[in-house]
């Protein structure tokens, strides 16, 4: 008996398996390569390398395609361009939301390096800041026994001047402030003029002259400086202030000195030191004052050039006649 022809077409089934395989892995190289694509110059170099994978895929992929398509009927032919069509469509909206989510991760990476490079910044001025940490330093001149005149102490350099009106800076300073930063000055005389029935209260005979300043600063080298003036206001030129004046008798003042890391709550003084100002002396330099970055003092001699200051200084200033 004769066998009968059995024969299977096998066609249909061989062509969806290859193209199935081919857009299969496709797909795969597009999903792997995707996570290192980027439409900023972030990923941009990647981005042309992965581009070319992509279409040299292609490419492989048609010359396949080509090859089967050779063999198959116009049934299957249209039946593979509809299943490539679905998935290159998948394939496209793939890349659009990686490419949106890509797009946000990169404004995000570049905020975060903004407010990085601020927070950098702010941190180098806070370190800046502690290394150049500025202290405060005040001086008291807390008695003078020379009734018959107004003192003042101050903290002084050569190079400083006032600030007048219209930008104008005036180096002489002695019948103003003579001070770097700011300076107070109460004498006995003011203070009972001021208040005429202290007299008939216990205990007046207590003096209430006093003076001092107050300077925030960097280390470096100063001078004190304690200038005798007239009590009165007056106007001397072009702008107000008090006379200079010599008294009938020396002046023994008492000063202390005090510096302040305010933000290390560190504070250094030193004991009263007495000098004497002679009468025939208008203001005295008593000493330089060295101030070291650990917020330390010491107490030198003044120096010749600040000596040359003063004798400028007084030269040039407005004095009560003798």
């Amino acid at each position: 008996m004769r066998r009968p022809n059995r024969s299977i077409e096998v066609l249909d089934i061989s062509l969806m398996a290859v193209v199935t395989k081919a857009m299969g892995a496709f797909l795969v190289l597009m999903v792997v390569f995707m996570q290192y694509y980027s439409s900023q110059p972030l990923g941009q170099q990647t981005a042309q390398q992965i581009t070319q994978q992509v279409e040299q895929t292609q490419r492989d992929l048609t010359e396949v395609l080509r090859k089967v398509i050779a063999k198959a009927t116009p049934e299957d032919i249209a039946k593979l361009l509809e299943e490539m069509r679905r998935r290159l469509e998948e394939a496209k909206k793939l890349i659009e939301q990686l490419r949106r989510d890509n797009d946000a991760l990169n404004a995000q990476v570049q905020r975060l390096e903004q407010e990085n490079a601020a927070l950098e910044q702010e941190i180098a001025e806070l370190e800046k800041k502690l290394a150049n940490e500025k202290f405060v330093v005040t001086g008291h001149l807390i008695n003078w026994d020379c009734m018959d005149a107004r003192l003042r102490i101050g903290l002084v350099v050569p190079e400083m001047y006032l600030n007048r009106p219209n930008n104008v800076q005036d180096k002489y300073v002695l019948n103003d402030g003579a001070t770097l930063g700011q300076g107070t000055s109460l004498s006995d005389h003011e203070f009972r003029r001021t208040y005429p029935n202290v007299n008939a209260t216990p205990g007046t005979h207590a003096r209430f002259n006093n003076s001092s300043f107050y300077y925030v600063t960097d280390p470096g080298v100063f001078n004190i400086v304690v200038v005798k003036q007239s009590y009165d206001t007056e106007q001397l030129g072009q702008y107000r202030g008090l006379r200079l004046k010599r008294t009938q008798q020396d002046c023994s003042v008492y000063i202390t000195m005090q510096t302040a890391f305010l933000s290390k709550n560190v504070v250094r003084s030193t004991f009263t030191i007495r000098i004497v100002i002679p009468k025939d002396e208008f203001a005295a330099v008593p000493y330089q004052i060295n101030i070291q970055p650990s917020g330390e003092f010491d107490f030198k001699e003044p120096s010749p050039p600040i000596l040359a200051w003063l004798k400028d200084q007084v030269a040039n200033a407005a004095k009560v006649s003798p």
